[in-house]
C-alpha cells in the first residue's frame, strides 16, 4: 500500500458475535455494505472491535476473512498495541507476517509511561517492522496522552507515518500537521470533531459511525478535505445521532444501530460490555428513525 493511499474514511470495524463466537455471516453482510457505499479501508482489532476481549487466534481470522472477502485492493490495518512494548513487537510482526497494510498502535495504558516511555515504546516497535505504523492516541481510554512534542519527534522515526487522534483536540492536531510536514499522515478517531478536523488539513477518519452511514461519510468526509466550508452545516444534523450513539461506551450503541439496520443478527457483545439500556436504545432509534436510518 502506498502512503498517498492513507487518506479518506477507514472504519473501525465491530466484530458481531453469536452465541459467544464470531458471526462471519454478519461480518460480510456489514463489509459489503461498507464496499457498496465507498468504503474499502478498515482496522481489524481496533477499540471498536472489542480488541480487549478477543482472542489473538480470532483476530488472525477475522484479518484473513476480510481479506478474503474484499480483495487485495482493501486496506487494512490490525491494532497491534499493548501496554508491554516485547508483546506489542510480537504481535506486530505476526499482524506483518498475515500481509496487513499497517499497525494501529494505542498508547500503552494502565502502567502509564512517561514521554520518554512513550518514545522508546514506539519507536522500538517501528523499528521491528518493515510495514507502517500509525500511532493511536486516545487519552479518555489509556489515562496517558502523547503529548504534541512527542509526536513531532516520533514523526521522524522510520515506519512512524501518522497519528489517529481521538482526543477531540482539534487545536492539537492543527500544531501536530504545522510540525510534522508531509509525509505524517493525522486522522481524526474522534466522529463528533473528524470533519472540523479535515477542514483544519487531516488527512482523513477512522471513524465509528460510518459503519451506519458510510456514503454520508465519505461524501462529507471529500468535502472537508478540500476544504469546503459547508460542510459543517451539513454535519450538524447529524450531531443528535452521534450524541446518543456514543452515549453509552463504544461499541454499545453502533451494535444497536447495526441490529437495527439489519446487518448484524445480534448486538451482542463481550462482557463487561453490555447490551445499550433500553432508554438510550430508544432514544438511539428515535434519531435513526429521524434520518431515515432503517
Amino acid at each position: 500500500m502506498s502512503l498517498n493511499e492513507w487518506s479518506g474514511v477507514f472504519t473501525a470495524l465491530v466484530t458481531p458475535f453469536r452465541d459467544g463466537r464470531v458471526d462471519f455471516i454478519s461480518l460480510s453482510k456489514l463489509l459489503h455494505q461498507q464496499a457498496e457505499n465507498g468504503i474499502r479501508s478498515f482496522v481489524v482489532n481496533g477499540t471498536t472491535g472489542e480488541s480487549p476481549t478477543l482472542e489473538w487466534d480470532e483476530v488472525k481470522e477475522i484479518y484473513r476473512f476480510v481479506r478474503k472477502e474484499m480483495g487485495g485492493e482493501a486496506r487494512i490495518m490490525v491494532g497491534t498495541g499493548s501496554n508491554c512494548t516485547q508483546r506489542s513487537i510480537a504481535l506486530s510482526l505476526e499482524a506483518e507476517s498475515w500481509g496487513a497494510d499497517g499497525l494501529l498502535v494505542v498508547t500503552p495504558y494502565y502502567n502509564r509511561p512517561t514521554q520518554e516511555g512513550l518514545k522508546a515504546h514506539f519507536s522500538a516497535l517501528a523499528e521491528a517492522v518493515k510495514i507502517p505504523v500509525m500511532l493511536y492516541n486516545v487519552p479518555s481510554r489509556t489515562v496517558t496522552k502523547i503529548e504534541v512534542e512527542t509526536i513531532v519527534s516520533l514523526s521522524k522515526v522510520k515506519n512512524i507515518i501518522g497519528l489517529k487522534d481521538a482526543s477531540g483536540n482539534v487545536e492539537d492536531g492543527i500544531q501536530i500537521l504545522e510540525r510534522c510536514g508531509e509525509g505524517f499522515y493525522l486522522f481524526s478517531g474522534d466522529d463528533m470533531t473528524c470533519m472540523e478536523l479535515a477542514l483544519a488539513g487531516a488527512h482523513g477518519v477512522i471513524s465509528v459511525a460510518s459503519h451506519v452511514l458510510p456514503r454520508e461519510f465519505v461524501h462529507l468526509m471529500s468535502m472537508a478535505m478540500k476544504g469546503a466550508e459547508e460542510v459543517r452545516m451539513k454535519y450538524q444534523q447529524y450531531h443528535r445521532f452521534l450524541e446518543v450513539l456514543y452515549s453509552e461506551s463504544n461499541p454499545i450503541g453502533v451494535k444497536k444501530a447495526l441490529y437495527k439496520m439489519g446487518i448484524l443478527a445480534s448486538c451482542e457483545l463481550r462482557l463487561p460490555l453490555t447490551e445499550m439500556s433500553v432508554e438510550q436504545s430508544r432514544r438511539l432509534y428515535f434519531e435513526m428513525d429521524a434520518l431515515g436510518l432503517n
